[in-house]
């Protein structure tokens, strides 16, 4: 008999070892011993079938107490005990006596109830290890104790009649003990997947002493027959080769013992309520089937049947409620998030769904319902520069700080990502209002990410809700509500937007725009419009173009670049985009330097999408365009907006030193809208800066205007920054301003108009 409690690991780089041929071939030769010796017995069971049987147990036995040994067990020392067990068990075989010593008890039975204690013990301290003592288990066991107590009793107890009690229980104190052992084999396969094979082995053993000690006895106390016949014998010899196979069974090679870490339950609830009813149903059809034999008989049936019957009931009861609370559980994971432990979103979308059905009931008055769709603005950063254990860390504090704003009617869920919703009932838009500035400042207090450095949260948050009269569905609140966060986020994000006809055309005007967009990227029909750069004296000189995506849709028109930007951005299309735009500049320069031969310094300037900074293969993309073009690196000038810069990515920052190392100009465009850090200036010094166009569109009539410009211009060039560019010049004034402000270098309508390339490139590859 074997148990393992925990499995002994492979090590690394070894495959698991393959069936030996010793694994065959042993037992082969103990079923072709047990053959033999039952073949002798059943012809002749009192000369050499007795010797046969006598050696072929002996064997068995001694087999049994090496196994573990021979197999290399571990540890050692647990697995000593079965060796043990099993040894004193050929010590019975040994000590066949018919002398008595401590009354009615042989040498034999004080071997047995020795090696039964000691397995006994091993059993128990691998279900103390497999944890099994829980309610259930104890119950289960004091089930099985009664039931079996009920079998005895009829089989073996009752009978007894006038055999003297000591004789009596020399017999009968084997099959309680022999069912014991079933039992825990049994209570143990049920709880754990390990070492199935040999359990089941040893349950066959256990099942077979049980079997032929309950007939064994009952022939000795009733009959009176102390010598059964050679079936009784070969039924042993079974039983003991039962015990052979699982002690040296080859999975017990490979098994560690009592390792409650080790240890994984299976089904207890469903195996243990099949060995429950076999231990204590059966039991029950038996008393009614074999007949008492008297008064005291009839009481004890009574009593044990009825204990029987309490237990299997309390049983029953606990566990439905096992079952309930484990239903319970089931759904609360079902429709939970287990980061936030907020409602999911198929939560979210069952109550949306009853409140709607609730609100479209005639008959049941009710408020008109709002829906609140949150995101956290540049979360996908946070978790890119601090990790995800900093993101899960702010989607924690987000869900911890709403909640006691909102009403107990209102619902909290997460929806996914950085993405949450509530669902409320309103009587007026300033009521919503209200809510979402409430939400938005709960979160904005700085919070600690990391040890020193704090972070504070901004929402984006888009509202739609019902209207009296106007039917509505979930999806279409939820659509609703994500267009008009998405809307939040363009007009710069940590605002709140209500839904509205006029976002609903944008929304269709945009999903449009998506539509065509990718096609237009993959077959180039976006081309460049350039805008000549003046500097010098007066700003009279063209000394380079900027560069500006330009795509003319056949049924779209003109779609500017502002409109389609975020969209290629948002689909992920904004680094093909950039590599399509980047080849085409370095066409463009190379033939404009070469119609202009007596300038040999001219540059076109383009702005490189986020996305593509972040690709380390994009300097080698740059390099490539400048070597097809045969321009040199300085002729192609890289711009980056400011926003990038404001949490700038380690693989940003590589990118543009790896750029500034090959040679190529760099350039911040939009300053003064980004907040980027200057130590990212001071570390990292730039070519030029082009300034925010909000900074120079009013220059003209804000009288604090050219003050501003000033104070840029002065902290610009402290930071050795010399190139400061102007764009979308449209007025005479503006242009004044800026040359007497020292902007050295300017573009818009005012100087020249733009043109448009046409040239001729295939498809980008995305490589």
């Amino acid at each position: 008999m074997n148990l393992a409690l925990g499995a002994r690991t492979t090590p690394r780089g070894h495959t698991p070892p393959t069936r030996r041929t010793t694994d065959r071939v042993i037992p082969a030769l103990a079923t072709l011993l047990l053959l033999l010796a039952s073949t002798l017995i059943t012809f002749d069971p009192e000369g050499v079938g007795h010797t046969a049987a006598t050696i072929t147990n002996l064997i068995f036995f001694l087999g049994a107490a090496a196994g573990p040994i021979l197999l290399r067990a571990t540890p050692l020392r647990s697995w000593i005990q079965t060796s043990i067990a099993c040894a004193l068990l050929a010590c019975t075989v040994l000590a066949e006596s018919e002398k008595t010593i401590f009354g009615q008890f042989t040498p034999a039975d004080l071997f047995f109830l020795a090696s039964y204690a000691i397995l006994g013990t091993w059993f128990a301290r691998g279900a103390y290890k497999l944890g099994s003592y829980d309610g259930l288990a104890r119950l289960d066991a004091a089930a099985s104790v009664i039931g079996s107590t009920l079998t005895l009793w009829i089989c073996v107890l009752a009978p007894l009649n006038e055999t003297p009690l000591a004789s009596g229980l020399v017999w009968a104190i084997y099959p309680p003990l022999d069912f014991v052992f079933l039992v825990l084999a049994l209570h143990l396969a049920t709880d754990a997947n390990v070492l199935r094979t040999s359990l089941r082995w040893f349950m066959v053993c256990a099942a077979a002493w049980t079997l032929l000690d309950s007939a064994t006895a009952y022939l000795a106390i009733v009959y009176g027959i102390t010598t059964p016949g050679p079936l009784i014998d070969i039924g042993y010899l079974i039983a003991h080769y039962a015990l052979f196979r699982s002690a040296t069974h080859p999975s017990i090679g490979r098994t560690r013992t009592p390792s409650h870490s080790n240890w994984t339950r299976t089904h207890p609830l469903r195996d243990r309520g099949i060995a429950l009813s076999t231990l204590t149903i059966s039991p029950t059809i038996l008393s009614t089937l074999i007949p008492s034999v008297g008064t005291v008989d009839t009481l004890t049936r009574t009593i044990l049947i009825s204990i029987l019957l309490t237990l299997i009931f309390i049983r029953l009861e606990r566990s439905m409620r096992a079952i309930t609370r484990a239903e319970e559980h089931s759904r609360h994971q079902a429709t939970h998030d287990s980061l936030t432990g907020l409602a999911n979103r198929a939560a979210l979308l069952s109550e949306l769904d009853n409140r709607l059905a609730h609100r479209a009931d005639p008959t049941t008055p009710t408020n008109e319902i709002a829906v609140l769709f949150i995101d956290c603005d540049d979360f996908k950063q946070v978790n890119d520069t601090w990790g995800h254990a900093v993101g899960d860390q702010l989607l924690r504090h987000i869900a911890t700080h709403i909640p006691p704003h909102l009403h107990p009617e209102d619902l909290l869920c997460r929806q996914g990502g950085d993405e949450f919703v509530i669902i409320t009932t309103y009587t007026d838009h300033a009521h919503i209002d209200h809510l979402a500035r409430t939400v938005a400042a709960a979160c904005a207090n700085p919070t600690t990410i990391l040890p020193g450095h704090q972070h504070s949260i901004s929402l984006s948050i888009g509202i739609a809700h019902t209207s009296p009269g106007h039917p509505a569905t979930t999806d279409t609140l939820l659509g609703h509500a994500d267009l008009a966060m998405y809307e939040a986020k363009q007009r710069g994000r940590g605002r709140h937007i209500h839904f509205d006809t006029a976002l609903a055309h944008r929304a269709t005007e945009r999903a449009t725009i998506a539509h065509h967009l990718g096609h237009a990227i993959n077959h180039n029909t976006i081309t460049l419009e350039l805008h000549p750069i003046h500097a010098g004296p007066n700003h009279q000189h063209t000394h380079g173009w900027q560069a500006l995506p330009h795509w003319h849709h056949s049924t779209l028109g003109i779609v500017p670049p502002e409109r389609f930007l975020p969209i290629a951005e948002e689909f992920g299309l904004s680094e093909t985009l950039s590599t399509n735009m980047l080849t085409q500049a370095a066409t463009a320069i190379a033939d404009l330097r070469a119609t202009h031969p007596h300038t040999p310094d001219l540059y076109i300037r383009i702005n490189i999408a986020a996305d593509h900074l972040r690709n380390p293969d994009f300097p080698r993309h740059a390099r490539h365009a400048c070597a097809t073009a045969n321009i040199p690196h300085h002729a192609l000038h890289l711009e980056i907006n400011e926003t990038a810069l404001t949490q700038p990515q380690p693989e940003t920052l590589t990118t543009l030193d790896q750029l500034r190392n090959d040679g190529f100009p760099l350039g911040i465009d939009g300053f003064g809208t980004g907040h980027a850090p200057l130590i990212t200036f001071i570390r990292r010094p730039f070519h030029f800066v082009k300034l925010a166009q909000e900074l120079t569109h009013n220059l003209d009539h804000d009288p604090d205007a050219p003050r501003t410009i000033r104070a840029i211009v002065s902290l610009l060039r402290s930071l050795g920054i010399t190139h400061i560019a102007a764009q979308g010049i449209e007025r005479t004034q503006q242009a004044t301003i800026l040359l007497n402000e020292g902007i050295d270098s300017v573009y818009g309508p005012h100087y020249s108009p733009s043109t448009h390339t046409t040239v001729p490139t295939p498809p980008a590859q995305t490589t």
